[in-house]
């Protein structure tokens, strides 16, 4: 099997001078780029004789610190066709997260916005030889012609990156990937997703993400199609001051055919396909985007919600560990609620415990340094996810929860709370919700609500909706701005639970 790498010098060969990325234009028309793919190429190869000069030092490990744009294509290109291992780090990390990652790197890539991240935010003094700033080096360096020679026959089992992913603290984990694990995501994937959906794809989550290089870059571009990138002005989700607003109506600008949201963007859509009110964007959400997401929890309600209206949602499911995807919905198979079915590459078992267990041929080759988060694997070679879930009678595979979430009852049954709560936070009026138990052994939910918040009305659907095991013998609903919220928000995961429970006794005895 070839790798992924021969793989897109293949296409390049095939198309090369059909359109391979682009920098939308800002509102004033100012800083808009398209490239070919012949184009990408010879910038990835001038950019990565630049490093080979400048970047001396054996490790090879290298920062990518730059916002989503064709210049970062061009720098994880010249990373992977010279042999440098990249570790993308995101722009919104803290000091604290980055300065831990960066301590692996030999040298950095930057642009504008990159350079002034490591500079103020992160703090970060670096010698000049350690730093390389794209745009400005491609600039000097297109003068000079590329040697043909560029790239060698790369082992399969180098390390081609190392991904971040969260630990116990906010000290992140790095997650180290191979050649072949990377080849073999694509190869199951290239194989699943029709490749009539890649012709143009809109980047809208941060590139650090494991899941946005395979999916915004490496898929669309395997496929022949285009990638397109935010302009500098419009912050991608998850980052500060970002609006839905702005990338919806860039998904219209590009008539986008494929996009991997985070589920906090599917209430945007489904407010759109309700309100009915922009029929063009709507025409489009309906038939010609393909909409993947994953990344938490998504309520079948939603899901229903959304089909209902036109708008298929493919959830999937995926762990860096693994290279990302490990199941999928596809438009050959799909079931609302699940998270699809593994990839051909991927094998998961349900253990009688309902743990989720795999093993792949893109498994990930160990961490960068051990976190007490970190999956562990069986004697016999399965990986432990951390997740629960099930698999229907069609080989359909359902997450439940987290199993460091599961509440044990005094009864002897186990409760994972993840859906009741994303059900209960469906619900008018309800922002959030934490279910804990209390210390009487009964489950309990706390809510933070609003104005339209019924609690009646929440009650008396409860009851019609969860089995006697799942449903909440007490709901506490508090305000926002409650004291007892704010000091819950301060603390992760069972820690969270623990304190609720401590909250409760204490609210109820004075």
């Amino acid at each position: 099997m070839t790798h992924f790498v021969e793989d897109l010098l293949a296409q390049v060969q095939r198309t090369p001078d059909a359109v391979c990325v682009v920098d939308i234009p800002s509102a004033d028309d100012t800083g808009g780029r398209r490239l070919t793919y012949a184009q990408v190429l010879e910038h990835a190869r001038q950019l990565g004789q630049h490093m080979n000069r400048q970047f001396t030092d054996e490790k090879r490990t290298i920062g990518i610190v730059m916002r989503n744009s064709s210049d970062w294509v061009i720098a994880d290109f010249a990373c992977l066709l010279f042999g440098f291992t990249s570790l993308p780090l995101p722009l919104g990390f803290s000091k604290y997260q980055a300065e831990h990652l960066a301590f692996e790197c030999s040298g950095f890539l930057v642009d504008d916005k990159g350079r002034e991240t490591l500079e103020k935010r992160w703090e970060i003094d670096l010698d000049a030889n350690r730093l390389v700033h794209v745009p400005s080096a491609l600039e000097t360096s297109l003068a000079v012609p590329a040697d043909p020679s560029f790239i060698d026959s790369a082992d399969a089992e180098w390390t081609c990156k190392v991904i971040h992913t969260s630990g116990t603290t906010s000290k992140p984990k790095g997650v180290k990937q191979s050649l072949a694990g990377l080849s073999a995501v694509l190869q199951s994937l290239l194989g699943v997703v029709p490749a009539t959906y890649q012709k143009r794809y809109l980047s809208v989550v941060p590139l650090s993400l494991l899941i946005e290089q395979v999916t915004a870059v490496y898929l669309p571009l395997l496929s022949g199609g285009t990638v397109y990138f935010l302009d500098e002005h419009t912050p991608l989700i998850g980052e500060a001051g970002y609006d839905t607003s702005a990338i919806l109506a860039q998904l219209l600008r590009t008539r986008a055919s494929a996009v991997t949201v985070p589920p906090i963007m599917l209430d945007v859509l489904l407010d759109v396909a309700e309100q009915n009110t922009d029929m063009e964007l709507l025409s489009l959400l309906r038939k010609e985007l393909y909409i993947t997401a994953g990344g938490a929890p998504i309520s079948s309600e939603k899901l229903q919600r959304l089909s209902a209206q036109g708008i298929q949602v493919h959830q999937g499911y995926g762990l860096s560990e693994n290279g990302s995807v490990v199941s999928v919905n596809t438009p050959a198979n799909s079931k609302l609620g699940s998270v699809g079915k593994p990839l051909p590459h991927v094998q998961v078992r349900v253990t009688d415990q309902q743990r989720v267990e795999i093993k792949s041929s893109s498994m990930f080759q160990g961490y960068s340094w051990v976190d007490p988060s970190a999956c562990s694997f069986t004697e016999d070679g399965w990986l432990r996810t951390g997740d629960i879930g099930e698999f229907d009678d069609e080989g359909f595979l359902f997450i439940t929860g987290r199993e460091k979430n599961i509440i044990c009852l005094p009864n002897g049954r186990n409760v994972s709370p993840e859906q009741i709560e994303l059900e209960f936070k469906e619900q008018a009026g309800v922002n959030d919700a934490l279910m804990f138990m209390t210390t009487d052994g009964q489950l309990a939910i706390v809510l933070s609500v609003g104005p339209q918040f019924d609690h009646q009305h929440t009650q008396d659907w409860a009851q019609q909706r969860f089995s006697e095991v799942e449903l909440p013998q007490a709901i506490w609903p508090l305000a926002p701005d409650a004291p007892q919220l704010q000091s819950l928000y301060a603390l992760n995961g069972p820690a969270r639970r623990a304190h609720a429970t401590v909250l409760h006794l204490q609210t109820c005895t004075h």
